[in-house]
């Protein structure tokens, strides 16, 4: 594992590599998430077959506009971004890159964040558990679960010192939420 100035690099697994894979085929619904709910495997180094590695976590510090909330999210900026037109997401505007409960970790002022829990028509039960800093209101990482498992929705405009050139390269997906279809991609995303 290296070092360097923007975070400690994390090699990611084999399962960790499947999402990369269905957004490429275009096949992306909450099911391919199931990787964030993935227990780590044993290997930390996904590889090729010569040897060459696919991809890596980089660890980034964010937080709020007011500074009360700070947290660290393992994450691979270049395995792309998501962005979704649910009415919650649309009205935030939210940028969305995603990390595994495992990989996220809040640093400090869990006492100054408030909740939000919305339960979409046709579901019993919230999906996502929503944060927002009490002094600012700024929306910090959400947590919620698939298939079992942890994860954190992390705004991408939160994380402290992200590479223009890496973030600006990074693909972005956008996924139709408003109608529960997280495989397609919505007919009008110029807004989102």
């Amino acid at each position: 594992m290296s070092v360097d100035t923007r975070g400690r690099h994390r090699y990611r697994s084999r399962e960790d590599v499947s999402l990369r894979s269905a957004t490429r085929r275009g096949r992306l619904d909450l099911s391919a998430f199931a990787y964030l709910a993935a227990p780590r495997g044993r290997s930390r180094r996904a590889t090729t077959a010569t040897g060459a590695l696919l991809m890596t976590l980089k660890t980034y510090s964010g937080g709020c506009h007011c500074g009360a909330v700070r947290f660290e999210a393992d994450v691979d900026i270049a395995e792309g971004t998501i962005k979704c037109n649910c009415s919650s997401c649309t009205k935030a505007r939210s940028w969305l890159v995603f990390a595994r409960a495992d990989r996220f970790r809040l640093v400090s002022g869990g006492e100054s964040q408030a909740d939000y829990q919305w339960t979409p028509p046709g579901r019993d039960r919230p999906t996502i558990e929503f944060h927002f800093c009490r002094n600012c209101g700024i929306r910090t990482p959400g947590r919620g679960e698939l298939q079992g498992g942890a994860f954190y929705a992390v705004q991408v405009p939160l994380l402290d010192n992200v590479d223009p050139d890496e973030l600006a390269a990074a693909p972005i997906r956008y996924v139709d939420g408003r109608h529960d279809r997280f495989d397609q991609q919505p007919a009008d995303t110029r807004f989102l």
